[in-house]
Formats: structure tokens, C-alpha cells, sequence
């Protein structure tokens, strides 16, 4: 059997070849069937080269993923781990858990036990109680635990589901009949009942959801994960404001609901169920008249009671028994271990989450790295099903091009409806433009394709004259005008300004004057007329009002002496594509202004050092500074690009506050500047407006 190796040693059996002689592989992407010892796989996630690697595609946990720079499946479950919020906000000793645990694996901290007894369960985790299964394995050894009486300390550790009161957040066990919770309409509604439903199977959803925290003055606003306990007819708010249960969304294809969240991009997206066993239920009503109220900040009809008070204490005297005659620790020691584990939960995760999430991490960085054209083209394909479509695509894009994949405009002559790699090209797809969509995008489809039938041509032998005369009226206006600007027609060497003002100017005549034109023409050889010529057979037939006639020689001399330059600016097109795609694919916008830079993004990437480089700023956060000699002053981190790729980019105090004013989303500046330490981020010294 023939293989295609990689230069890394990665290879698959060859089971055909394309009409290019291109090898076809057989590729079936699951760890079982694709090396987990790739190389250039765990170099790349070292890298921080994360975007688009399922669960590490922010900025924070490609930073995180550049420090950890995993090596296995277990660092990487670890990673997906310790990137939630629970352990980011957990500190001890002035840091936190996350980068305890990336310093301990680097062997840039000493690996520390609570105590030398818990060295079994934890040594695989460098000390730190990742895991809930840690929790159990600790229970197991130094108490005597059975795998059940394990389960059940786990499940009385677990977090509370919390609902929000004028005072704060509070569990639904210490949430009492006449409190005030937030319910739908973003109001304080009174608790009429509160029942205790008894122990019944539950099961635990896992939803990402986009949380806004105010912090220093400023808004910070990031993907969260939020996890809630419920039954299977437990009824949320979804999509279209219609109510379902987790068996009607489990029925329904779990993935495809979204459960309204208290948060500025109220969808919440499912990306995890577990199920739990028997636990205690309660069920709340409000006097509200949809009866629906936000807990853990989904928008749910009832929630269960989590963590009982009563369990907890027995759980403990339990394992200070089962401490006691194992006689590994003292008794002392036993509670101070117990309280350890009870204050750690904070942050625990569950294992068989983190190494299915880790398989997962590792198939997307894989295929991110072997096969960069399918990945991109997949991605772009799936990004219409975003809440921000174009915002997804124009990161995509960005990204792409850092690893030489080039991704191109639409074009007529390859009428794709969504992205699609065609050879080595990954192409726009009509449906995926600002303006388009499905519909337009199919009746442009039928129109082309019955002309061309009709006619027996092909798209690449009509000129713009045939074009503009008999199609461009059976297609809408604005698809018309989309198509100009876009691009998509630039295959007939005419400027996108060209075209787009014969179109209005053609437009400015009246149906019957098109359709005198389209008859006469007819017979005619068309592709080498000017659209003034093409007109002036309107004249030389001897229009009967004086009126009309001389707006249609005004239209005739408007035609042969354009009031405008015909040609297209970069700054215009890269405006233009930019509100079209999201993103410029074909200029930045920069290419006039740059004389003075002496690196692109990409050349720098190559080889971080000292340099200036002209920059389109594409975000902007203001940071306030908590520590130092700037304590309480702004700085802003921002990812700037320009045709070739993306930077990473912070400036900070004193610097910021010298170039503030041209320090915003969408502006275009020269940036002098060199790199970290670490080489993670571009640090701007100095801004020049261009």
C-alpha cells in the first residue's frame, strides 16, 4: 500500500489520486486513528497557534497554552481544565491555580503536596486538585472510601446553583419564600412558593454563554461557561422565546438549541451533558407571569438545590472516621484535609469532560496543522451559524493567512453559495456576503444558469455589455450593486467604480428604452461598445420629447466623461470588502500609506525585533493597572493587521496616554514598536497617524 508521509513522519494510506495527480488520503480523525505523539502538532498548540483548536480559540488560552506548552493528552485535559474561570479567580499565595499549575509542570515552581498523603492522588497533577476524580481518588486512600461513598462526597462538594437578589447572588437552599429574585424581564419578582420535590435522577447541562464584567471602570466582556443541575422535564427558555425540556432538546439534536442567558448575547450554547444520578429537587415559582427567572444566569422554569447541608456533615464525619481507622493522618489533619478539598471545588472540573474536550483539542489542532486548507475552508463554511458571522470570518481569515493560506473573493465564474476549496483555493461564498444571503443567492444562481442555457455560453464569454443588458435587470439592484463592489466581477479587467456607475447611469433609462436597446442590440457585436455608444442608438432613433431626449444626451455625455476617477482606491476597496465580507481581502487599506514602515505582520512574526510597522487596528481593550508604578492608569491590548496577517499588540501607560487619541477600533496607524520578552505581543512605543 501506497502512504503520503508529512515531514513530520505523519502518514496515511494513498486510496486514489485527483485529476491533478494529487495523492487522496483515507483520514478518519479520531485519537485512535491519528498520531497523538505528533510533533509539529504539540509545537504548534506551544506556539499558542490556538484559533480555531476547540476550547483554546481566545486570546487568554492561546497565552495560556503558550506557557503550559503541552506535550500530552493529559497536559492538554489539564489545560482545557484550568482556562474556566473557577480556577483563573481562584489565588493562593498570590497567584492563581492556572499558573501554579503551568509554573509547577515547567519546573518553574516546586510541585507541593497539601500533605504527603495526598502525593498518590495528585502527583499526576503536580499537587493540584484538578480534578473532582482527585477528590475521589483522596477519599479513597487516606479514608477508605468505597467507589459509592466517594460518589456521594463529589456530589455534595459540587457548587450551589445561585439566583440573583438585590443583595447579591444566593443558593435556592438559602433562597426563602417572599425573596426577590431576577426574573425575564430584567426586574425583582417576589418567590410565592418554593417546594421540595424529593431525590430524583438529574442530569448536569454544561453551557458557554458571553458574560460582561465591569472591572477598573472599564467592561470586560468574554465567553463563560455556566453548569446547572436539572431534571429531564426541566423547561428552559430558548431560541424564538419558546420553553423546552432537556428531553425535548435531547430529542430535538441537543446542540442545536441555544437556552437564553442574563448576558449581552443572550443565546447559550449546550456543549456538554452529564448524567448525574438521584439528587435533591426544588422547584421555585415566582409571581411573574411567565414564571421564568434567571439561575447560574440561564432563563430557566425551575432548578434544583445543590449542595445539602445535612450531607455535607455527614460526608465529614465520615471521612474523619474512615481517616481515623486507616491511620494515615491524624484526626487534625484529616478536617484540615477535608476543608482543603471542600475549598477547592471551587475550581474542579470533571475528568472525563477534560480528556474528551482534550481529544477533541488535539483532532482540531491536528487537522489545523496537516490539513490548513480543509480546516480554514470548514470553519468559514461553519461560521454563517455564529452570532457574529462576518466577525468569526474576518478572525479566520487573519489567522489563515499567518499560515499561508490565502483566502479569495468571490468570483461569477465559480458560484459557490458558501465557502468552498476548489484546488488550492478557498473561495467566498455568494450567500455569505453582507446584502446577499440564501434567496438572493439562489434567484442569481437561476438567473445565470437559465441564460446561460438559453444562450449556450459560458459565463466567461459574456462581456460586461451583454451583462449589463440582458441579466443585470432580472437580477435585484442591490445583488447587482454587491456584485460590482464585491469583486466578483473583476474577471472582465473593468474597475469595480466602472462598474458600478455604467449600472446606474444604464439605469437611469426607462424599461422601454432598456428593452429597445436590448432588441436592437440583438444581432449585434456589443463587446467592444462603449455604453455611450450602445445609448446613442436611443438618439439616432429620434426620441419624440424634447425632455427626454436631453436627459438621455446627458446620460450619453455622462457615460464618455465620467464626472469621477474611474479607478479603485485601496482605501476604498478595503473599505468596501471590509462591510461586505468583514473582512478586506483584497487591499488593507494601508498600501499608500506605509512608506515609512519596515516590516509587514508577517515579517515581523519571522523575526520579532525592533521595528515599524503599518497596522489596521481591529480591537481595542483599555486595561486599567492594578499593581506598579502605573497602578489605577489605562493601557490597551489590541490585535491589529494588515494584508499579511495579525499581531497581537499592547501599549502601555505612559504611552497610551501620549497616543490615546488615535488608539481605536478601525483606525489605521504606524507603529514603532519591539517585542516581549516572551515574544507573545508587539509593545508599542510610538504612533503616527497615517
Amino acid at each position: 500500500m501506497e502512504y503520503h508521509e508529512f515531514s513530520c513522519g505523519c502518514k496515511f494510506p494513498i486510496i486514489g489520486y485527483f485529476p491533478d495527480g494529487k495523492p487522496r488520503i483515507d483520514l478518519n480523525p479520531t485519537v485512535k486513528n491519528i498520531p497523538v505523539n505528533c510533533q509539529r502538532t504539540w509545537d504548534m498548540l506551544g506556539r499558542g497557534d490556538t484559533f480555531g483548536v476547540f476550547q483554546l480559540e481566545s486570546n487568554q488560552c492561546a497565552g495560556f497554552s503558550k506557557k503550559l506548552k503541552p506535550s500530552t493528552l493529559g497536559h492538554l485535559a489539564a489545560l482545557v481544565s484550568i482556562i474556566r474561570p473557577g480556577v483563573i479567580e481562584c489565588i493562593e499565595d498570590g497567584k492563581n491555580m492556572t499558573n501554579h499549575y503551568i509554573d509547577r509542570k515547567n519546573g518553574l515552581e516546586p510541585v507541593k503536596y497539601f500533605h504527603p498523603a495526598l502525593e498518590n492522588s495528585l502527583k499526576n497533577t503536580y499537587g493540584i486538585a484538578i480534578y473532582q476524580e482527585n477528590v475521589l481518588q483522596i477519599s479513597r486512600d487516606i479514608a477508605g472510601f468505597s467507589l459509592q461513598e466517594a460518589d456521594l462526597l463529589r456530589k455534595c462538594l459540587t457548587g450551589d446553583t445561585l439566583v440573583k437578589t438585590k443583595n447579591g447572588k444566593i443558593t435556592i437552599n438559602e433562597l426563602k419564600i417572599g425573596d426577590e429574585i431576577l426574573t425575564l424581564d430584567n426586574k425583582y419578582t417576589k418567590v410565592i412558593n418554593k417546594f421540595d420535590n424529593g431525590i430524583q435522577e438529574v442530569v448536569e447541562l454544561e453551557v458557554e454563554y458571553i458574560a460582561q464584567k465591569f472591572s477598573g471602570g472599564y467592561l470586560d466582556i468574554a465567553k463563560k461557561t455556566t453548569n446547572i443541575k436539572c431534571t429531564l422535564n426541566h423547561k428552559f427558555l430558548c431560541q424564538n422565546n419558546e420553553l423546552y425540556t432537556v428531553s425535548d432538546m435531547i430529542n430535538g439534536g441537543l446542540f442545536s438549541f441555544n437556552i437564553q442567558c442574563n448576558s449581552p448575547s443572550p443565546n447559550g450554547k449546550i456543549i456538554s451533558i452529564t448524567l448525574l444520578g438521584k439528587e435533591r429537587v426544588y422547584d421555585i415559582e415566582v409571581d411573574h407571569p411567565d414564571h421564568i427567572y434567571y439561575a447560574n444566569d440561564l432563563a430557566t422554569h425551575n432548578s434544583i438545590g445543590k449542595k445539602n447541608t445535612e450531607l455535607m456533615a455527614k460526608c465529614k464525619t465520615m471521612f474523619a472516621e474512615g481517616c481515623k481507622k486507616k491511620n494515615i493522618v491524624s484526626e487534625d489533619e484529616a478536617i484540615q484535609i477535608f476543608d482543603w478539598v471542600e475549598k477547592a471545588q471551587r475550581y474542579q472540573f470533571n475528568a472525563a469532560h477534560g480528556f474528551c474536550y482534550a481529544a477533541n483539542a488535539y483532532i482540531s489542532a491536528y487537522l489545523k496543522c496537516h490539513f490548513p486548507r480543509i480546516f480554514y475552508t470548514s470553519y468559514l463554511y461553519y461560521a454563517k451559524d455564529q452570532q457574529k458571522p462576518h466577525e468569526e470570518i474576518r478572525k479566520l481569515v487573519k489567522d489563515a493567512k499567518l499560515t499561508g493560506v490565502e483566502i479569495l473573493g468571490p468570483s461569477l465564474l465559480h458560484l459557490y453559495q458558501h465557502f468552498t476549496l476548489f484546488g488550492k483555493d478557498i473561495r467566498f461564498g455568494f450567500a455569505d456576503i453582507k446584502g446577499i444571503g440564501e434567496n438572493a443567492y439562489r434567484k442569481l444562481s437561476s438567473v445565470l444558469k437559465q441564460y446561460t442555457k438559453t444562450t449556450g455560453k459560458n459565463l466567461e464569454n459574456i462581456g460586461w455589455n451583454e451583462f449589463l443588458i440582458y441579466i443585470s435587470q432580472k437580477i435585484g439592484s442591490g445583488t447587482n450593486m454587491i456584485l460590482f463592489q464585491s469583486g466578483a466581477m473583476s474577471y472582465l479587467g473593468l474597475t469595480r467604480t466602472r462598474l458600478c456607475f455604467e449600472y446606474e447611469l444604464f439605469n437611469r433609462l426607462t424599461d422601454l428604452e432598456q428593452l429597445y436597446i436590448a432588441k436592437e442590440m440583438t444581432n449585434q457585436s456589443i463587446s467592444n461598445k462603449k455604453l455611450g455608444d450602445i445609448i446613442k442608438i436611443l438618439i439616432d432613433h429620434d426620441i419624440p420629447n424634447v425632455r427626454r431626449k436631453a436627459i438621455v444626451e446627458g446620460i450619453i455625455q455622462m457615460a464618455n466623461n465620467p464626472p469621477y476617477n474611474m479607478e479603485d482606491s485601496p482605501e476604498w476597496i478595503a473599505r468596501t470588502e471590509t462591510n461586505l465580507f468583514g473582512v478586506s481581502l483584497t487591499c488593507s487599506g494601508l498600501e499608500n500609506k506605509a512608506e515609512d514602515a519596515t516590516h509587514t505582520c508577517i515579517d515581523y512574526l519571522n523575526g520579532p525585533c525592533q521595528c515599524s510597522i503599518a497596522l489596521s487596528l481591529d480591537e481595542v481593550k483599555e486595561h486599567i493597572t492594578k499593581s506598579g508604578k502605573n497602578k489605577g492608569k489605562k493601557m490597551a491590548f489590541m490585535t491589529a493587521s494588515d494584508l499579511t496577517g495579525k499581531l497581537e499588540c499592547v501599549i502601555f501607560p505612559e504611552e497610551y496616554a501620549q497616543f490615546e487619541p488615535y488608539i481605536f477600533a478601525g483606525n489605521n496607524i504606524l507603529a514603532l514598536g519591539m517585542s516581549s520578552r516572551d515574544n507573545s505581543s508587539f509593545i508599542i512605543k510610538n504612533v503616527k497617524q497615517i
